[in-house]
């Protein structure tokens, strides 16, 4: 009876002391868990910062990138940095792209002005006309004012564009709230814009090609162009052609 004792607090020790060690080990597994979970917080902490670092680095470096590009820009345009002009407003290519359309309207005004409200990309319908030699069209005339202003200036439009060397025949007139236009007619012209420089202020000459009937191009002397700013959109005040 006293082995059978003997034994059974035999067994009873083992298990406390194998409960020990388990619990022991699983104490240290989760030390060790604690403190990896403790390092990859500092190191996601760390790539954080570092990411925060890199980015405030590429935000500089696109800032300085800018600065130096609005620099060459001024340089080419012969804009003084300390005052805000109206030609570095605009660049290079928007207003060459802006005179290469101002001559495309130019060139379908001189050829038959209902080509001029296509290419503003009007689609009208025409009537007769109680002006004689003009044709009426069912577009209003204040949304024809709209697209002419993305282009020129409403006094270069009124007193020199509109005109065709006649003060009392414009190419275009309002008849009742709605455009009417010259009834003339010939094959217009066509023109390309090269390259363009600043001469003074807001004023530019351009390398501009005549394109004949034959593709056979022609270079211009003298083309020189002015331009103004209207609802944020470079435009043409004065043109030599």
């Amino acid at each position: 009876m006293e082995e059978k004792g003997e034994i059974r607090v035999s067994l009873s020790t083992f298990f406390l002391i194998l409960a020990i060690i388990v619990i022991g080990i699983m104490a240290y597994f989760l030390y060790i868990l604690h403190n990896e979970k403790e390092t990859t917080a500092k190191e996601v902490n760390t790539l954080n910062s570092q990411a925060a670092n890199l980015e405030n680095t590429i935000n500089t470096l696109k800032e300085e990138k800018n600065s130096t590009t609005n620099t060459d820009t001024d340089s080419i345009l012969g804009a003084d940095n300390s005052e805000k002009t109206e030609q570095n407003k605009f660049s290079i290519t928007t207003i060459k792209d802006t005179f290469q359309k101002y001559l495309n309207l130019e060139g379908s005004i001189i050829g038959q002005p209902d080509n001029l409200l296509r290419e503003l990309g009007f689609d009208f319908t025409m009537e007769i006309s109680t002006v004689e030699h003009y044709v009426k069209t069912n577009i209003k005339y204040s949304d024809f004012e709209k697209e002419i202003q993305k282009y020129m200036t409403v006094d270069w439009f009124s007193n020199n564009f509109n005109y065709n060397g006649n003060d009392s025949n414009p190419y275009f007139k309002e008849e009742n709230g709605s455009v009417s236009y010259w009834n003339v007619g010939s094959s217009g012209m066509q023109w390309e814009v090269k390259e363009i420089s600043l001469e003074s202020d807001l004023t530019y000459t351009a390398e501009v090609y005549y394109i004949n009937e034959d593709e056979t191009k022609e270079k211009i002397d003298n083309a020189e162009f002015s331009i103004s700013e209207y609802n944020g959109k470079c435009v043409i005040s004065y043109c030599s052609l």
